[in-house]
């Protein structure tokens, strides 16, 4: 089994390695990293001299070469499809699971739970009146309606995007039905990969499990710390819903400082 696991870049670059290296922890050989490079993102070899910073001789991580536009509350969905393109024509993979630059992997394992589970994403119905701040724009997207008259779906869903994962035939079959009347920039303002991906899902997957490998402190209104990073390492505690503490792997959000005493504490730990 092998992941492709589709990041977003557009910080520093010694963040980005730090989260490559992260994952190699994490997966050892059992995945591969694609990278979309923001227009701010300064390669690493421009910065160092040495060659463990230089992504692009290393056989795990590929970098897209098309750099698309990102604006806030415009969405991701058009990142992470073009990255699942570029990796499909560079290598083999089971997996595609998407990741946010400020996720890291807390404690090893999540090869096994790909292979057991192969779909994950939260299915949370999108309503009115809703505590979601995106529900009437959602509800409203023509592009989203189009795709669902187009697939017989009735119920639109949305999900954290962060650790949600599908096999690499349904996530192909997502991107086609996306690409077929997606345009970015058109449309109302949306997280879109909250969105397309999860109302699409269960059409399309045999099967889903409802946990994905994140655990997000923007979901459970919460903030990470080293407790939580603490009671996900052992297994033991509760993580707040929708998260089975058996399951998740990985927390979001670190902050983006390479020194971040967080950060530290979690490099150390998956060492």
């Amino acid at each position: 089994m092998k992941a492709c696991i589709s990041i977003p870049v557009h910080e520093s670059a010694d963040v980005a390695i730090d989260q490559i290296r992260n994952i190699r922890a994490a997966y050892g050989g059992d995945a591969f990293v694609v990278l979309h490079r923001s227009a701010h993102f300064r390669p690493p070899e421009r910065l160092y001299g040495n060659r463990d910073y230089n992504l692009y001789d290393k056989d795990d991580v590929f970098v897209n070469p098309v750099s698309l536009p990102t604006e806030y509350h415009r969405g991701l969905v058009h990142v992470h499809n073009a990255n699942f393109r570029f990796a499909a024509s560079v290598a083999d993979f089971d997996v595609f699971v998407l990741h946010a630059s400020n996720d890291l992997y807390v404690r090893k394992g999540a090869a096994s739970r790909l292979a057991s589970a192969r779909n994950a994403c939260m299915l949370r119905e999108v309503r009115l009146p809703s505590w979601w701040g995106w529900s009437e724009a959602a509800l409203a997207d023509p592009e989203l309606r189009d795709m669902m008259r187009y697939a017989g779906l009735n119920t639109v869903y949305h999900t954290q995007p962060e650790g949600i994962f599908f096999e690499k035939d349904v996530f192909l079959e997502m991107v086609a039905i996306i690409d077929r009347w997606f345009e970015y920039g058109r449309g109302p303002r949306l997280p879109r990969e909250e969105l397309y991906y999860s109302t699409l899902a269960p059409k399309l997957a045999d099967s889903l499990s409802a946990t994905p490998l994140v655990w997000s402190e923007v979901t459970v209104g919460g903030k990470l710390d080293s407790d939580v990073v603490r009671r996900i390492r052992e297994q033991e505690g509760e993580l707040g819903e929708p998260y089975d503490p058996l399951h998740i792997y990985a927390v979001k959000r670190v902050e983006r400082n390479y020194d971040e005493p967080l950060r530290r504490w979690i490099r150390e730990a998956m060492s």
